[in-house]
């Protein structure tokens, strides 16, 4: 065959090939193009997913937030047995060890504070009950176990008098805690005081009650009311002009940039279990007006926990809710929805956080007030609250209201007496203080008071 002839083979079963070809795809185009033919769906696009969120948060942009953790002891006493004990053998003093079980709890706050039921006089010379005079030291080892800022505010904050009482003051300063809340050394400085805490500003009021007299007082010492701040009853209730007071520093507070404001009371019956009608009338009174965690001490024993619910503004307010899709497809937000401008707040009060340290204890009141009432005063707690902020809306998230509950352990060993604060969570048999005074059960009883009296539900689930 020549090669003329096959290449006229070639372009002939070519050209049949090529026209097989079309007409194959235009079978199938006309297959998948007929409308009346099978077809894969055509899916619309997804509906844009909205970030996760707790029930309590408000729909819209990521709020920017800062979690806090604010704790809170109540009443630390120096009664000269506690004193006598911290005496070293070259005649100083320190009570460091007092707080080595709790240190760690003090410095994991980021806020610690601490109510000083005692005065620093400065003249050398120390007392007890029932008036307060102690080595400035115990300002110094507080401060350097983790509490960072100082409560002034007591029935005992007058016992060496008003120089005591400015003394005091000075004295907390010098040992750098971040406020000294309760008491001023002129007329002219603030009576609250407004700290920054990792880029939040924390407000700060403190007042303790005064005692029944015509003339304004506490423990029965009469007061110049420019120094300290007091407030009086009258008629089962706090004084107007006193509630005035108290809202103008909480006032204050705020207009000074104070995005998280705390109160603390000095109040309430002593050795009694129950707030009174009184005090929870100001921790009302304090929770509407701006008050977002109220702490208080001095009966000597702990008292319930509360929550006060109260309707708090936004200080911005956030997106409203998105209009629910009607069909699968793109979610739609009306033009004009009405912002919420309002957020439920509750409050936490803890309305006795009870002695933190002290000697008092069934071994020297027992005779007085029994054994039940004694042992009560051994008890104490650290006050727990995880908070976050939103800074764009003001709004407040309470993660953990709880407490650490504490028990105070006094035993003698190699001629000398020792006090610890024990905290009671965890497997606390091992605890070093309770192993060596051989007190487990009797801190085991004071846990389990503690619990019938406050609930389960408040105590601190953490490590």
């Amino acid at each position: 065959m020549s090669t003329k002839h096959t290449k006229k083979v070639r372009i002939k079963w070519g050209r049949l090939l090529l026209a097989v070809f079309v007409v194959a795809a235009g079978v199938a185009a006309l297959i998948y193009f007929n409308p009346f033919g099978p077809k894969e769906p055509v899916l619309p696009p997804p509906v844009p997913k909205l970030p996760a969120q707790s029930e309590s948060e408000d729909i819209g942009a990521a709020p920017k937030r800062d979690d806090l953790l604010i704790r809170c002891v109540g009443d630390i006493m120096a009664h000269m047995p506690q004193v006598n004990a911290a005496k070293q053998p070259d005649g100083s003093y320190d009570f460091t060890h007092n707080y080595a079980f709790v240190e760690q709890y003090f410095k994991a706050a980021d806020l610690m504070m601490g109510n000083f039921e005692t005065t620093f006089s400065g003249d050398g010379t120390y007392s007890g009950y029932p008036g307060f005079d102690s080595p400035e030291v115990l300002a110094t080892n507080v401060r350097s176990v983790g509490v960072n800022v100082a409560l002034f505010a007591n029935n005992h904050m007058y016992d060496t008098r008003l120089a005591g009482c400015i003394n005091t003051v000075n004295v907390l300063r010098a040992n750098n805690f971040l406020a000294v809340v309760g008491a001023r050394t002129t007329t002219d400085e603030n009576r609250s005081a407004v700290i920054d805490i990792r880029g939040v500003k924390i407000g700060i009021v403190a007042y303790t009650y005064e005692g029944s007299s015509a003339v304004r007082n506490v423990n029965g010492i009469p007061i110049d009311p420019n120094y300290v701040n007091s407030f009086r009853y009258s008629g089962g209730s706090v004084l107007d002009e006193d509630l005035s007071a108290i809202k103008s520093e909480m006032d204050w507070c705020r207009a000074n940039g104070a995005e998280i404001l705390i109160c603390y009371f000095h109040w309430g019956t002593e050795y009694k279990q129950t707030p009174n009608a009184a005090d929870k009338a100001l921790a009302q009174f304090a929770a509407e007006n701006g008050a977002d965690i109220i702490f208080a001490s001095h009966p000597h024993v702990v008292q319930p926990i509360d929550v006060i619910t109260v309707e708090a503004a936004y200080k911005e307010a956030p997106a409203a809710e998105p209009v629910a899709p009607a069909a699968y497809g793109e979610i739609v937000r009306p033009s004009k929805a009405v912002k919420p401008t309002t957020w439920t707040k509750t409050v936490p009060v803890y309305y006795s956080m009870g002695n933190f340290i002290s000697n008092q204890r069934y071994e020297s009141l027992g005779s007085t007030y029994g054994e039940t009432t004694s042992r009560r005063t051994e008890r104490g707690m650290i006050a727990n609250v995880n908070v976050s902020y939103d800074r764009q809306t003001g709004r407040i998230f309470y993660n953990d209201i709880s407490f650490i509950p504490t028990w105070v352990d006094r035993y003698n060993a190699g001629g000398r007496t020792y006090y610890y604060v024990v905290p009671l969570i965890g497997d606390f048999s091992q605890n070093g203080a309770l192993a060596e005074s051989g007190h487990y059960n009797r801190a085991s009883s004071a846990l389990s008071a503690m619990i019938d009296l406050i609930g389960e539900q408040y105590i601190y689930k953490g490590q």
